[in-house]
């Protein structure tokens, strides 16, 4: 819940109680000195503000706002986890930290490690914002590998069942992720996608059955290890359409004598022979995929498309014309596509292929559409989001506070893209929404004029129409 608050913090600061909350925030305005590392707070590690129950600031970029602990550990997770939920991740950290430090495991109901996860997630959330100061970045991105960690132990301790592979799976994402940080950590990725797997099969969804099936291709394992693993992964997913591609690959008879790059070389020989046997440009395909070989996927997709019309074949056709600009030829191969596919996956990654086809030839108003569209058959697909969410932040060019309120809208949306875990989107998503939290109105500029206050909803616009969002 918002703070309240008055002209002049320092004649009366209001607390006011509601059956189930009482509000802990009693903030004064922000510091006009600049919040991030390089302002007022350089130099200040976060471990300083642990236990800084009242301090001016709960982490060295947020901002200065004093916050005033209770001694009730649901009213401080209340407020926490009402905060979080609100995207005010610096709000939400001091009391979520204090639940961590006095009853980690406390809901209100069954005890579980939620707090953990939310703590977890508003670091990440810091080291994107911190991205400029890399010490308290990798601070941020330890701190949040630390607090899954403590869940764990928490957990056990406890003596409650602990979800093994959705751990191992966050440490894979997060990993990947953040390749640049950790870089030694590369090695041990596909271990943990692949432990996560071996954990409960049945817990990782196709995009992480498919990320592994790609890492054990990449590691240059022997033919049947290669060949097992898809066999079990196929076994598993909901759409095989990736996997399938890849067993056909890996159980190619050249496949341990010869590179992809050589077996390829030698099928488009024979290919421009005459040869156009269909599991012959179906194996080429396929491994042209793996090497990105663009220039041969043109040339194959016609030839096998012609004599078999699958869905997966006439999606990567539409996915090529829209790139061309051919967004007509394109829409009609996905409609078409679409209509053979048999799954809500199949149909909503034929047309968020068209999407970013479309976006590679710089037509956003196209791809924003084709990603509607996949939309309409997953509404939580991160990277059909992430595309509409960068679609309209291209659109927003600031000016006054009241159209700067769009870049709230705009964090909004890349939290959102965020909150999928999509490993392809989910750290950029989280950097994006930062940028867009510091280039929105402060404090200073709307408490006056137009005298916002935080929770408010207000609306501004963008190029894609208005929206509605919370004041920071």
């Amino acid at each position: 819940m918002p703070s309240i608050r008055t002209p002049f913090h320092s004649i009366v600061c209001v607390l006011s109680i509601s059956a189930w909350v009482l509000i802990a925030a009693c903030a004064a305005p922000a510091s006009t000195s600049d919040p991030s590392p390089s302002g007022g707070n350089a130099g200040v590690g976060e471990s300083d503000y642990v236990a800084a129950h009242d301090s001016a600031s709960v982490s060295p970029i947020c901002p200065d706002v004093n916050y005033f602990l209770m001694d009730q550990v649901g009213a401080n997770r209340s407020v926490g986890a009402t905060n979080y939920e609100n995207g005010d991740h610096c709000g939400a950290l001091l009391y979520l930290r204090w639940v961590r430090d006095n009853d980690p495991l406390y809901t209100g109901a069954e005890p579980d490690d939620r707090t953990f996860w939310r703590l977890s997630d508003i670091y990440e959330q810091l080291a994107a914002a911190a991205d400029d100061h890399a010490t308290l970045r990798m601070t941020y991105l330890d701190s949040s590998r630390t607090m899954l960690t403590e869940a764990q132990s928490a957990m056990s301790t406890a003596g409650l069942s602990v979800n093994t592979a959705r751990y191992l799976l966050d440490d894979a994402r997060f990993f990947e992720t953040y390749a640049e940080d950790f870089p030694d950590k590369q090695e041990e990725v596909y271990d943990l996608y692949l432990e996560a797997f071996r954990a409960d099969p049945e817990f990782l969804p196709d995009a992480y059955l498919n990320r592994l099936a790609q890492k054990a291709m990449e590691r240059g394992m022997n033919q049947d290890e290669v060949v097992g693993l898809l066999n079990e992964l196929i076994a598993q997913a909901d759409d095989t359409t990736y996997l399938q591609q890849a067993y056909d690959s890996a159980s190619a008879p050249a496949y341990s004598s010869m590179s992809w790059e050589e077996r390829l070389e030698e099928l488009m020989v024979e290919v421009r022979a005459g040869d156009h046997d269909d599991e012959k440009l179906r194996l080429a395909i396929a491994i042209a995929q793996q090497e990105e070989r663009d220039d041969y996927i043109d040339e194959l997709l016609p030839l096998y498309a012609s004599s078999n019309p699958t869905p997966e074949l006439l999606c990567a056709l539409g996915s090529r014309a829209a790139r061309r600009g051919q967004i007509e030829e394109a829409q009609r191969q996905v409609n078409e596509g679409i209509a053979m596919a048999t799954s809500n996956v199949q149909k909503r990654d034929c047309a968020y292929r068209a999407a970013a086809g479309a976006q590679a030839g710089g037509n956003s108003g196209a791809a924003y559409r084709l990603a509607g569209q996949a939309l309409q058959y997953d509404s939580n697909h991160g990277r059909s989001l992430y595309l509409r969410a960068a679609i309209v932040g291209s659109t927003v060019r600031g000016g006054g506070i009241q159209a700067r309120a769009a870049y709230w809208c705009l964090a909004d949306m890349f939290n959102r893209v965020a909150a999928t875990g999509d490993p392809a989107v989910a750290g950029r998503a989280r950097s994006a929404a930062a940028r867009y939290n510091r280039a929105a109105p402060s404090q200073q500029e709307y408490f006056f004029n137009p005298g916002w206050r935080p929770g408010q909803r207000v609306t501004s616009s963008t190029g894609y129409g208005s929206c509605t969002t919370t004041v920071r």
